[in-house]
């Protein structure tokens, strides 16, 4: 198996990364749920105590979070090793694609690539 920037997985995080669907099951749903409120809420009087402002915001937070938990690349610091010691990866031995895109170097999105 490899990550999607041609990096191999690790056998021991093979596992792990198959259970990014997952995750990605549970943002369809959440983004079903925000598509239902902003066009059923709207003018609906039974909605009308609850902001619709801020039930979007909360599940425009809750899929940037669960976003995070999918997995990416193999961690460059630790290389998939998970260790206690990796601050980068969170002891998980990947990253998301948002972590991977803010938090990576690009000298280090370089290197990455001349490895495959």
């Amino acid at each position: 198996m490899i990550d999607l920037t041609g990096m191999t997985i690790p056998k021991h995080l093979e596992a792990l990364w198959n259970r990014r669907f997952e995750v990605e099951d549970t943002l369809r749903y959440v983004q079903v749920l925000r598509k239902s409120i902003a066009s059923s809420w709207k003018d609906d009087p039974l909605y009308l105590p609850t902001s619709l402002v801020n039930v979007a915001s909360k599940l425009e937070s809750v899929y940037r979070d669960l976003l995070s938990c999918v997995p990416y690349a193999v961690c460059p610091t630790c290389q998939g090793e998970a260790t206690q010691a990796c601050l980068m990866c969170k002891k998980r031995g990947f990253l998301s694609k948002t972590q991977w895109n803010v938090c990576v170097p690009d000298e280090m999105k370089e290197i990455r690539k001349a490895m495959q």
